[in-house]
């Protein structure tokens, strides 16, 4: 299934006055650096976790309707369905009814998907639009978060000679494992 961000997270799921309070610091010397340093971080738990931190609004599109009640999103929680809508065989844009699907925690559930044709041409008629994200990061994750760019601010280099930072990775793999979604 290919999908996409249309609208993203209009703020990063850990504040920088938290990432600071965090590191100790104080000054604003390397506040870009800890921007950055956030935004890394988000998208690697986001990446290897398989899902979303932040809300944002993603557009899932389909080939076909699935063969079951339930539909597996990507980059889950799902918050919310903004719609479901779908090209006919006559090209005609159909939004199928609300009261017809609901959001469920990794998709969307109907017990009735459309049996009308889609469209042959086009390679994926069926669009799934819903927003995506925690309302609040769960304490795991977070601190997870915080790990991260704790352990990338203090090493700022991809390896240092003598040091092992094996524990740094094995506590966000454990702090992340509840949550991650595994395809």
């Amino acid at each position: 299934m290919r999908w996409k961000v249309v609208v993203p997270a209009s703020s990063p799921p850990v504040a920088r006055v938290d990432v600071k309070q965090h590191l100790r610091v104080d000054t604003t010397d390397d506040d870009a650096l800890i921007d950055a340093l956030i935004a890394a971080a988000v998208a690697y738990v986001e990446e290897i976790g398989g899902m979303s931190l932040a809300q944002r609004t993603i557009e899932a599109y389909l080939p076909s309707w699935p063969g079951v009640a339930w539909l597996s999103l990507p980059r889950p929680p799902v918050h919310s369905v903004v719609f479901v809508r779908y090209r006919d065989l006559y090209g005609n844009v159909v939004d199928m009814p609300a009261s017809d699907y609901v959001a469920i925690e990794h998709g969307i559930w109907s017990a009735s998907w459309p049996s009308a044709p889609l469209a042959r041409d086009v390679p994926e008629p069926i669009t799934i639009r819903y927003v995506a994200g925690y309302d609040v990061i769960p304490a795991p994750i977070r601190h997870a978060l915080l790990l991260l760019v704790a352990h990338w601010y203090e090493h700022r280099e991809a390896a240092e000679v003598g040091h092992i930072s094996r524990e740094v990775a094995f506590g966000v793999d454990a702090l992340l494992a509840p949550y991650r979604r595994w395809a």
